[in-house]
Order: structure tokens, then C-alpha cells, then sequence
């Protein structure tokens, strides 16, 4: 597994250069630490995943996995974005195999999607096509392709947000279910206080323009013990203060 460093980042977008998003950010995240960013809307979250993935490369400082440099795209992240974005004419096993397909891999993916899609609980699924499956479903299908992808780290952009309370719950259950089997490096960005204490190792709070780190929090006890933690009122009560 491999960890993450940002040292002095700073980003505006070109229609908006007097209005940095960011302005000599920093951070380092230890290898395989799962590491949430809490944040209001529009503080730069997503923003800052975009950076990672190179969808926005105009930026100035430095961005190093494992102690490499690295600019644009490159093989080291693997995002998910809020939409499953799932092809409605492939059947689930052709979408969770894109990055096979597109690398001429085809053959190696599918054989490594069949021998793992049960833990994604998608055994019987394979050949269905998507507007056959539940939301949680088409979420864990487009989890599945994120995780083929052969890159150290895991972005997540709210990937359940778009989800019912209940189904939302489900995956969070369900995500604390395969975590080992993932073994990764990961970063989620979420808006949800209780989703980001259920499942993280660590909690950073990023607000204000420019954004900034403005706390870093680590839930007591397992992440399986979501319970206890959510019923840390103290805990709750410093990450709401901070988020105001």
C-alpha cells in the first residue's frame, strides 16, 4: 500500500483567478489509512479529488504518491464519482471490466471480476444489465469496477450520496464488510458526519475559501463497532463545532 502527500496547493479555476479554492494546502495520508474529508457543499472537496485524478492539472505545488511526483492522470488513483455511470447497453460484468476492455485486458478482468464479484454481492448478476439492478446494487457494481483498476489509491466522491437513507446505511455496511479485501489507500469525500465517523480511520474537516484543513479527528475504537461510535456524543459535538 502506498500514502499520499500534498505539500502547498493552490488552485483557482481560470474564470475565477482572484478566488483561490485552495492556497498552500497540505496533507499526508498514511498508507492504507481510509481517510474521510468532511466538508459543506462547495468548499473544494470534490475539487480536490479532481486534482488527484488529474481531471484538473492546472494547479501549482506538489502532489506525491509513495514519495514520486506525479501531474495529470497517472495509474496511481482510482476515482468513483457520486453516479454509477454504468453503460446501460453492457451487461454488469462488461461495465465492471472498462479498464480491462479499454487496456486489452479483456480476458485477464473478466476472470478476476468472476473470481471476486460475490463479495461485492453481485453473484447471479453478471450478466444482467444495469436498469435490472437496485441503486445499492448499480453502486456496488460501479465499486467493483473502481477496484479492478490496478491504483494505490481509492477516491470516493460521495459515492452514496445519491442513495435512499436506508440503502445508504446498507452500503456503508457493506463497504465496512470489504474493506480488507480492498486493501487500499483511500480518500472519501462526504458532507455526512455519521458516514465519515462509520468508516474512517481519520476525519479532516476542510472549510472556507481558500479551503483549509481546519481539524483532524480519529473516531475511538473499530470501524465494525459503528454503533459505539456514532454514540460518541463528544466526538460528534468537536466535528459540528468545527464544521460551524
Amino acid at each position: 500500500m502506498t500514502g499520499l502527500t500534498i505539500e502547498n496547493l493552490s488552485f483557482a479555476y481560470e474564470d475565477r483567478p482572484d478566488e483561490p479554492v485552495f492556497e498552500r494546502l497540505n496533507l499526508r495520508v498514511k498508507p492504507g489509512e481510509f481517510l474521510s474529508i468532511l466538508g459543506p457543499s462547495g468548499c473544494g472537496k470534490s475539487t480536490l479529488l479532481n486534482i488527484l485524478s488529474g481531471i484538473l492539472p492546472g494547479y501549482d505545488g506538489r502532489v506525491l504518491v509513495g514519495g514520486e511526483a506525479v501531474r495529470g492522470i497517472s495509474s496511481h488513483f482510482a476515482s468513483m464519482p457520486q453516479d454509477d455511470l454504468l453503460m446501460p447497453y453492457r451487461n454488469i460484468l462488461d461495465n465492471v471490466c472498462l479498464y480491462g476492455t479499454l487496456h486489452g485486458k479483456a480476458k485477464e478482468y473478466r476472470e478476476k471480476a468472476l473470481r471476486i464479484i460475490d463479495i461485492f454481492g453481485l453473484a447471479g448478476y453478471e450478466y444482467e444489465y444495469p436498469a435490472k439492478l437496485s441503486g445499492g446494487m448499480r453502486q456496488r457494481a460501479a465499486f467493483l469496477r473502481t477496484a479492478l483498476c490496478p491504483a494505490e489509491i481509492m477516491l470516493l466522491d460521495e459515492p452514496f450520496g445519491a442513495l435512499d437513507v436506508i440503502t445508504r446505511g446498507d452500503m456503508q455496511d457493506w463497504l465496512l464488510s470489504v474493506r480488507k479485501e480492498l486493501d487500499r489507500t483511500t480518500i472519501l469525500v462526504t458532507h455526512d458526519m455519521d458516514e465519515a465517523l462509520r468508516l474512517s480511520d481519520r476525519v479532516i474537516v476542510l472549510k472556507g475559501r481558500p479551503a483549509v484543513f481546519a481539524g483532524s479527528f480519529h473516531p475511538v475504537g473499530s470501524a465494525e463497532d459503528s454503533k459505539g461510535r456514532l454514540a460518541e456524543s463528544a466526538l460528534r459535538e468537536e466535528l459540528y463545532d468545527c464544521l460551524r
